[in-house]
């Protein structure tokens, strides 16, 4: 019976080696055991999973979305102040470009004028009077923000106005006498440059403008045409 049990321990202990000759022997050898085994796997699987965020990471991201946000929304803010101010620098332009044409026309056509700076409730005041006419025929009116042309009929009952909206403007008139009689008449209007930054209008500096007519150019023109004999004028316009 010892000599069988023997034999038989001896019998596993070969089968055993064998077996742990052909692993030796096979490719991969032990490391494929190792890689089967359940504790591998977890390792492997933990390892193939995708890390998370941290509640700091969250809040570092989530701090500069925040800040691009809000250096978009000053850029669009001051794009849209800029085209503002421009509109508006455009439209005083057009409006100090029409009221100059229509001065020089007034002017031209008005046989004296007549200026006053003591007018209630407003800055000034300039009266164009034509020929056999004792109230004036067009009338500027001078206001804070804004010029006011009066067209009056020969009983002063005004029949045509016009407002020449200028804001941030300063206007004011003047004559040059020539021979003790009014030649020239001069419109200056002082506007503030425009800008897009946030400047105060204290430090922004004044620009002037001065419009000068001669006064009765057109009554003048008409006396010479008339004066002048057939012949100067076919060859004048010869």
């Amino acid at each position: 019976m010892k000599r069988a049990h023997v034999t038989n321990k001896l019998a596993q202990q070969n089968l055993a080696t064998n077996q742990v000759s052909r692993t030796a022997s096979a490719p991969g050898g032990f490391d494929s055991l190792t890689a089967q085994s359940p504790g591998a796997d977890a390792t492997r699987l933990t390892k193939g999973l995708r890390r998370g965020f941290t509640l700091i990471e969250l809040m570092v991201v989530i701090a500069i979305i925040s800040v691009i946000f809000s250096l978009v929304g000053a850029v669009f803010q001051r794009l849209f102040l800029s085209e503002q101010s421009a509109m508006r620098a455009a439209l005083v332009e057009q409006t100090v470009s029409r009221l100059a044409d229509q001065f020089r026309r007034d002017i031209h056509a008005a046989t004296f004028a007549e200026i006053d700076t003591q007018r209630e409730g407003a800055t000034g005041s300039l009266g164009l009077f034509e020929a056999n006419r004792d109230q004036p025929a067009i009338v500027y009116v001078v206001l804070t923000d804004e010029v006011i042309r009066e067209q009056r009929a020969a009983d002063a009952t005004v029949s045509h106005r016009e407002v020449f909206r200028l804001p941030e403007c300063r206007i004011s008139f003047a004559t040059q006498v020539a021979e003790a009689e009014v030649s020239f008449i001069s419109l200056s209007i002082a506007r503030q440059h425009s800008t897009i930054t946030p400047q105060p209008q204290a430090t922004r500096p004044y620009r002037t403008l001065a419009v000068e007519a001669a006064l009765g150019r057109d009554r003048v023109i008409r006396k010479n045409v008339k004066r002048m004999p057939p012949t100067a004028k076919q060859e004048e316009s010869k």
